[in-house]
């Protein structure tokens, strides 16, 4: 095997320039490109206990690419257990297919995770997105698939009255730190529903439409009042993520977004599976329902009570 044309290096201030380029450079999707926007690039990072980024530089010193891994809590039935996750893999164009993805992976797992005691490790992803999951398979482990659903929820909608829904609920986020520096990033209601502030770590840039999307936005917008507009290119969107739900104090959920539609935040991102009674709820006030993926060294089945830190998502 030819050794790699790329330097792994832990990261450093010196390359933030760099960092923020190439986070503009790696916007998201076709129709509608999507760019992250955030004030320095370990905003992502500096919310877990347990953090490592790392920089892919070329043999003259160019940045290449980056990744980022952490160690988190994750509770399968009740047992908690800590794991590495896997996050930011981001390359520049020019070096992609270059096996560099790969080595990050590899440079994760054993430089990392193992060294720190940890065994088992999990990225998520879009549950169509082919190259990374490609860059987990280099490390020689068993993969298993656990399956969910992000929903995203205008914060300017409100639920109705509900028929009754059964108490099911086998997915749930959560925050499995008590750092009082995290403080500033969520509230909580009275009765335990926590609002994490997403905006907090980065923003959504609508960077590009393409022109049937511009025209849909266009003619939406005739239509709508204010509050319901459909954003346009170069607005900046802002989400909240809710956890610490369940059935008893579910019914506040109209009260988390009157909260967040005041602070100006448009978005609220709710994690759920379907066949639970959140599902159930929401997904008629969905805009979006993405299908994303947990793929992960430990085995989970359609069963289990499984439990993620906000902080991941």
């Amino acid at each position: 095997m030819s050794q790699s044309k790329f330097h792994i290096v832990p990261y450093t201030p010196e390359f933030e320039p760099a960092l923020l380029k190439l986070e503009r450079n790696s916007t998201q999707g076709s129709m509608i490109q999507l760019e992250m926007i955030r004030d320095n690039f370990l905003s992502r990072s500096i919310v877990f206990e347990n953090y490592r980024v790392y920089l892919g530089l070329t043999e003259n010193g160019e940045l290449a690419g980056v990744t980022a891994g952490a160690i988190v809590p994750f509770e399968r039935n009740g047992e908690r257990e800590n794991v590495g996750i896997g996050y930011d893999l981001k390359v520049a164009k020019k070096f992609r297919r270059q096996g560099l993805s790969k080595q990050f992976g590899s440079h994760l797992v054993n430089q990392y995770f193992l060294s720190e005691g940890i065994k088992d490790f999990f990225i998520t992803l879009k549950t169509n997105n082919v190259p990374v999951a490609k860059a987990a398979y280099v490390i020689e482990r068993k993969w298993h698939y656990y399956d969910f659903i992000y929903l995203t929820i205008p914060t300017y909608k409100r639920i109705k009255e509900q028929s009754e829904y059964s108490d099911n609920q086998l997915f749930k986020l959560g925050l499995f730190s008590d750092k009082e520096d995290l403080n500033k990033y969520f509230s909580r209601l009275d009765n335990g529903l926590g609002i994490w502030n997403t905006d907090l770590m980065y923003s959504i840039k609508l960077r590009k439409l393409h022109s049937l999307m511009k025209v849909f936005q266009k003619v939406g917008n005739i239509f709508s009042s204010k509050e319901k507009q459909i954003p346009g290119e170069g607005e900046i969107l802002k989400f909240a993520t809710l956890f610490d739900y369940n059935f008893d104090n579910f019914y506040a959920i109209n009260e988390v977004l009157a909260k967040l539609q005041k602070a100006n935040i448009q978005y609220l991102n709710i994690c759920c599976r379907k066949g639970d009674f959140v599902w159930d709820v929401l997904k008629p006030l969905a805009m979006n329902a993405y299908p994303y993926t947990a793929l992960s060294t430990f085995n989970t089945n359609s069963t289990d009570k499984i439990k993620f830190d906000v902080r991941c998502f």
